[in-house]
């Protein structure tokens, strides 16, 4: 007999040990009890650590009305006794036993072996049977090695199930972790990783909220795992409420109750409602700042939230906040790109009408100026022929008015001048340039000469230093004289009474350099580079007492870079001004 116990149990323990799936080899333990121990009634229960309970994972003889709520604390009742001392433990009467509690009607004799491998109390077996000493001493130690044998196939798919449920979240955090590379669509991100982390740790429902710092909401986002819209809808709390997700917000840290009803942070609407008895909050963190929430539940019947489930859902959490932060940033950059695409036609649209306002602006400037200049050019002429007496004698005092009209005259004319320049460039007008080899210094004596009557109101002296060699270029001699009569005109302009202006020009490598050098008012820093801007002046003409348009600086310029020169300036208010033409030396 001995033997074929022997052979017997072997042979269960292969069949036992090669299963690697917890369910199937929970069936084939209950097949064998009833088919080679002939026992009708036997249930096995597994133990909750969570909830220091035991209860039903499958059965065989019993009514499933009978053992489906069958949930046990442990030291109540003979499996109740049997899971707290870890022992076994025969009843061969029931009627006799004072811990026993009536579950099952026909039971007279009970017998309970604890689950155990490596120290570690799985859960029981529990054999029940219609008769009193129902159990032969025999029969109760062939079950106990049975049993051994059953814990350790237990313990062995307990591990394989660990592994292949640790390989199977490691590929879903994969999965969550391309999502990040994925779709940065709001409804899209939030929609894979509520599904992805429902999976995770086989929860029922699950829901992403997001956190304002601001304002202290904490808001459900669509879409959900599990649950419906109009609920997710009206998921919404505050920092200041006394719920679960405030709690978890203010501390930072993950939250798990295995008895939702009687947890007093939990929505007992939410309980009722959806039969919700496990929950997990975990916040959404970026650094150690919360910007929001991870809400997983589980139903009545499921098993609870373990340590190992909220390891994995705090690298979730991490994946999932740093995926959703990247999708806030990707989204706020978008809605940045349309304003600014929005704004950049707005400017186009704004820039096309200015230009064609500045285009009649300088179609109407350069009429009237032809228009102002034909008049100016004869009351010159004619000015002329009253100084050179040819229509008779003049007194001392005549001759110095007629000088003066014959001054301002000038001065209007080479006003015009500017203007008229300054209209072709801005119309894009083609004007024929005669270029030619010009000595700089008879150019600069000629500008000096033109600008001498103006200087000597002022009681400015004008001193003159050129440089030996060739102060050769190729220009147009007519508008290098525009250019250095403007510039020369503000050094007088600007000087003070009984001031000096010098003018150098001097070969300088492969350039001719000419600076003319005031000792006037000055020119604060912050305008250096944009006093060649037309129309630009530095202060108002009636704060500064100054006539002028803003234009000979901008025309010297644009005359100057005609020919390849360029044009910089050095100055400081009350210490004079500098500007240095440079022209390309030939």
């Amino acid at each position: 007999m001995i033997g074929e116990y022997s052979n017997f149990l072997l042979k269960v323990s292969k069949k036992f040990i090669r299963t690697r799936n917890f369910d199937s080899l929970i069936g084939k333990v209950l097949k064998t009890v009833k088919d080679d121990f002939g026992l009708t009634n036997c249930a096995l229960l597994l133990y909750e650590k969570e909830t220091d309970e035991i209860y039903v994972k499958n059965f065989i003889g019993f009514k499933k009305k009978d053992v489906k709520k069958w949930r046990i604390p442990v030291g109540e009742g003979i499996t109740g006794k049997c899971a707290k001392t870890k022992k076994m433990i025969y009843v061969p009467d029931v009627s006799k036993e004072a811990t026993y509690v009536k579950r099952y009607t026909p039971t007279k004799s009970e017998l309970a072996i604890p689950l155990i491998s490596e120290r570690k109390f799985l859960g029981l077996l529990n054999f029940e049977k219609k008769e009193k000493n129902g159990f032969i001493e025999e029969e109760i130690k062939f079950l106990e090695t049975f049993s051994s044998i059953v814990s350790i196939a237990f313990e062995n798919a307990l591990l394989f199930g660990d592994i292949r449920r640790k390989e199977k979240q490691k590929l879903e955090l994969i999965e969550i972790a391309r999502a990040a590379s994925g779709t940065m669509k709001r409804e899209s991100v939030f929609g894979k990783l509520v599904s992805l982390g429902g999976k995770l740790i086989d929860a029922d429902q699950c829901v992403i909220c997001l956190y304002d710092k601001k304002t202290g909401g904490i808001q459900a986002q669509l879409p959900g795992y599990g649950a419906p819209v109009e609920y997710i809808k009206k998921f919404h709390f505050n920092v200041k409420d006394k719920s679960v997700a405030a709690k978890v917000v203010k501390s930072g840290e993950t939250y798990i109750t295995n008895e939702a009803a009687q947890d007093p942070y939990i929505i007992k609407e939410f309980v009722q409602l959806f039969g919700v008895k496990r929950v997990m909050v975990s916040p959404l963190k970026i650094s150690k700042e919360v910007i929001g929430l991870f809400y997983a539940a589980k139903v009545e019947g499921k098993e609870p939230f373990t340590e190992d489930d909220k390891n994995i859902i705090l690298i979730f959490s991490s994946l999932s906040a740093t995926i959703i932060k990247r999708m806030q940033i990707f989204n706020e950059l978008n809605e940045k790109k349309k304003e600014l695409k929005n704004m950049t036609r707005e400017l186009k649209k704004t820039n096309e009408e200015l230009q064609k306002i500045s285009f009649a602006k300088t179609n109407l400037i350069s009429n009237i100026s032809h228009e102002l200049r034909t008049p100016l050019v004869s009351i010159k002429g004619y000015t002329d022929l009253l100084i050179s007496e040819k229509f008779g004698s003049l007194g001392g005092k005549q001759k110095l008015s007629l000088l003066a009209v014959k001054r301002n005259a000038e001065r209007l004319i080479n006003s015009i001048d500017n203007l008229l320049d300054i209209s072709k460039i801005e119309l894009g007008s083609p004007q024929k340039i005669v270029k030619e080899l010009i000595n700089l210094s008879s150019v600069l004596d000629e500008t000096v000469e033109l600008i001498i009557p103006k200087a000597k109101e002022k009681g400015i002296v004008i001193k003159k230093k050129y440089g030996l060699g060739h102060l050769i270029v190729e220009a147009n001699r007519e508008k290098l004289l525009r250019a250095f009569l403007n510039i020369l005109d503000n050094a007088v302009k600007f000087n003070k009474k009984n001031g000096k202006i010098l003018v150098k020009c001097f070969k300088e490598n492969k350039s001719v350099v000419t600076e003319i050098k005031d000792a006037g008012i000055g020119i604060p820093e912050i305008y250096h580079r944009i006093i060649f801007n037309r129309f630009f002046q530095v202060e108002s003409a009636d704060k500064r007492g100054f006539s002028g348009a803003g234009i000979g600086l901008s025309l010297a310029l644009e005359i100057i870079k005609f020919f390849n020169g360029d044009i910089q300036v050095k100055s400081k208010p009350d210490k004079g001004t500098s500007f240095i033409i440079t022209l390309p030396a030939k």
